[in-house]
């Protein structure tokens, strides 16, 4: 059987592919999507765990200083209404250093409060004082 003369029209092959076109960017660009969304939560992931296993060694580094500022209130007790100092130890990882505040709460007991120090406060405060003078 033989066709005859049979015209094909060229918009309707057009559309298809126009339409096929616009089907692999709407993939390409869903993809790319989870995978950004993936690499976003794997990242988070290597962070948190990296966070996890480095906590042990700043909370040492606050109990430390936390320590010696309990050994300067068993020598004397606190001048004013609140002391500040910057503690200066070493650990396996190195020198660090940690600002510690000590200050009478409304009840009249003594509050500590430690954290690492900034680069001001390494300027300004006294390090490991033998005293609260």
């Amino acid at each position: 059987m033989k066709l005859r003369n049979k015209k094909y029209s060229r918009t309707d092959g057009s559309r298809q592919r126009g339409s096929a076109m616009l089907l692999v960017i709407m993939m390409s660009v869903f993809t790319m999507g989870i995978w950004a969304v993936n690499f976003r939560s794997t990242r988070d992931a290597i962070e948190t765990e990296g966070f996890h296993k480095d906590s042990p060694y700043f909370e040492g580094r606050i109990v430390n200083a936390l320590a010696f500022a309990g050994r300067m209130l068993e020598n004397e007790k606190l001048a004013g209404s609140r002391y500040q100092f910057l503690f200066t130890g070493q650990d396996d990882r190195g020198r660090f250093f940690t600002t510690v505040e000590l200050f009478k709460g409304a009840n009249g007991k003594i509050e500590a409060r430690a954290y690492p120090a900034s680069d001001q406060e390494l300027r300004g405060l006294p390090r490991n004082p033998a005293s609260f003078q």
